[in-house]
């Protein structure tokens, strides 16, 4: 009952698996939303991701944080998401007031060979009679075709690859796979904040949050200064042992520049369009802005040396060959 508010909560499933009414092999629409009500809520999917498999009910198959160099600890007292209110509707009449009034409602369906089939086209008609429940699916608003067809809007929950971006059109009125027998319907909890973004937020300072150290990671920058010197110094050393044959090259590197054609440097702001020519700060000051690399200050138009050691190609960026040793392609072919 946010009315479509930021930021969107997609409730976890894998929680309800967890620790819910029901299993990876079944469940009941309704009996979710009386737990849901009497268990204190569900958490939200970064908590916990679907998994596709039944967990044991824990602190960590409840909501988890893990690190990216691994290894994953259970969050304390993670926000859920209940109900207040919850019940049955049945019939079109009942279920298209209960859409209106609250929003969305999950209804239990068949799925026949032709459903599982269904591409998007048109409005789907099951003519087997089959409406034994072996599903459920959203119904989320209806419409009329031109030729006079009335339709439910449906979700389902198989991908955006099924139906149409994932959501189907079904004969309205007809309880065509049985989807008009049960319904169930429930009125979120408000246990979220009412101003998301915080607009009255202050200026925090890290002494307030409990860092006691000034630096980042609590390492002093000037412990950096040896390394900083030495790279420096081997820069200057790279620079000038080639002093005599630097004149010689020259025209021939001139050459391959204009061979190549002028590199330019691109600019956000180039495009922006400025009213009564009026400036708005944000114009380029010069032609090539410097780009710092390492010790040093290089320009749009400056060749790229690869001894330079401001300078990383792929082939020695340890990341990037472990990613692709294990795609087991050549990514420059």
């Amino acid at each position: 009952m946010r009315e479509a508010q930021w930021p969107d909560v997609q409730l976890s499933p894998q929680h309800v698996i967890n620790c819910g009414p029901g299993t990876c092999k079944g469940g009941n629409s309704h009996a979710v939303y009386v737990w849901l009500h009497n268990h204190g809520g569900v958490v939200d999917e970064t908590c916990q991701p679907y998994q596709s498999k039944s967990k044991s009910c824990d602190a960590m198959n409840i909501c988890r944080d893990c690190k990216h160099g691994g290894g994953c600890s259970a969050v304390k007292d993670p926000q859920k998401y209940g109900v207040t209110q919850y019940g049955i509707v049945q019939g079109e009449v009942a279920m298209m007031k209960e859409i209106k009034a609250r929003g969305p409602i999950t209804c239990r369906q068949a799925v026949t060979k032709d459903f599982l089939a269904y591409k998007g086209t048109g409005i789907f008609q099951d003519n087997t009679g089959d409406t034994q429940p072996r599903h459920a699916t959203s119904l989320l608003g209806w419409g009329k075709a031109a030729d006079g067809t009335k339709y439910w809007i449906a979700r389902n929950s198989w991908g955006t690859y099924w139906g149409e971006n994932g959501f189907f059109k079904i004969t309205k009125g007809k309880n065509n796979l049985g989807i008009e027998e049960e319904c169930a319907w429930g009125v979120p909890s408000s246990s979220w904040k009412t101003d998301m973004l915080d607009s009255e937020d202050r200026l925090v300072t890290s002494q307030e949050l409990g860092d006691s150290s000034p630096f980042v990671d609590g390492q002093d920058p000037g412990d950096a200064a040896p390394f900083e010197k030495s790279h420096k110094d081997t820069h200057e050393s790279v620079e000038h042992q080639d002093d005599d044959s630097s004149s010689s090259d020259s025209d021939s590197q001139a050459t391959s520049t204009s061979d190549l054609g002028d590199s330019r440097s691109i600019n956000a702001y180039d495009d922006v369009q400025h009213v009564d020519g009026e400036s708005n700060g944000n114009e380029r000051t010069d032609e090539h802005s410097p780009i710092p690399v390492g010790n040093d200050d290089i320009t749009a138009t400056d060749p790229i040396d690869d001894d330079d050691l401001g300078f990383q190609s792929a082939d020695a960026d340890d990341v990037f060959q472990r990613g692709r040793k294990k795609l087991g392609v050549d990514l420059f072919e």
